[in-house]
């Protein structure tokens, strides 16, 4: 077999260049190929039971786990500067090279503009069916007045979502500001079919409801069913009601639980008891 071409080059360089890509002598380009080939690994779950799978490394894995640590886990951008998070990295694996904490707020700034395209093209579809739940409260530190409204819906895979589509401050708890605000958030996302609306028992929410089913196009079953009223709300008024008649007897063991705790030792004795 002929070695060396006419013009002095050798004979198949593509395998020899895949040997050489593959030497360890030759680090800087086995790296490349190490990051497409999978390798086995060993790892045992929390009943101590042990599973072979396959790993390779993964850019695209790893930028999104560390968009997770701030999206899920709510740590602060700061902690990616930190010399135990760079150690713990650098200890799983010493190829991935963190962002910094401002280029890790634009990621996540990203992602959220995608997350929410991608929920606005779902909610604005004219066979979604959509069911919302909304809320008001006074913070008590900065004397405002708050709405979140969620909406449930469920997908083509007919799995049910729950979503935050609105946050913000409200001017007043009456039932027209409350529907304006309500009307504004549903223009939005684009929202074709509203199928109900659930509140708790306040006479605003009443008022709210029935400004809603005027002002929006398409109501199921000319709104009759569009008023949900809150179960667990109900269920806290009916507990708090019965509480009120055994008023005494509920004080009686509160003064009891604060007349132990006010003390250590007596802690420790009715331990023993």
């Amino acid at each position: 077999m002929k070695l060396l071409k006419a013009d002095g080059t050798l004979n198949g360089t593509t395998g020899l260049n895949r040997h050489w890509r593959g030497c360890k002598a030759n680090p800087e380009n086995q790296q490349s190929d190490d990051d497409k080939q999978s390798k086995l690994s060993f790892k045992k779950d929390p009943t101590g039971e042990g599973h072979v799978y396959t790993w390779k490394h993964d850019e695209v894995r790893i930028a999104k786990a560390i968009l997770g640590i701030f999206t899920i886990g709510e740590l602060p951008f700061k902690w990616l500067e930190n010399e135990a998070c760079i150690e713990l990295v650098n200890a799983l694996n010493g190829r991935v090279i963190l962002p910094s904490r401002h280029t890790a707020s634009r990621n996540v700034a990203q992602l959220y503009l995608d997350e929410r395209s991608k929920l606005l093209k779902h909610l604005s579809n004219p066979n979604t069916a959509v069911h919302l739940t909304t809320d008001t409260w006074t913070s008590p530190c900065q004397r405002k007045n708050y709405m979140v409204v969620t909406a449930h819906f469920i997908d083509d895979d007919w799995v049910m979502h729950k979503r935050v589509v609105n946050f913000r401050e409200v001017d007043t708890h009456k039932g027209e500001d409350m529907a304006r605000e309500l009307l504004v958030c549903i223009h939005e996302w684009g929202m074709k079919k509203v199928m109900s609306m659930t509140v708790d028992n306040a006479k605003s929410n009443d008022m709210a409801i029935k400004y809603l089913v005027k002002k929006l196009p398409n109501v199921y079953d000319n709104g009759n069913q569009f008023h949900i009223r809150c179960m667990a709300h109900i269920i806290n008024l009916i507990v708090k009601m019965g509480l009120k008649h055994q008023n005494y007897h509920v004080e009686c063991v509160q003064n009891a639980v604060k007349y132990i705790r006010g003390s250590t030792q007596r802690i420790k004795n009715s331990k023993k008891q």
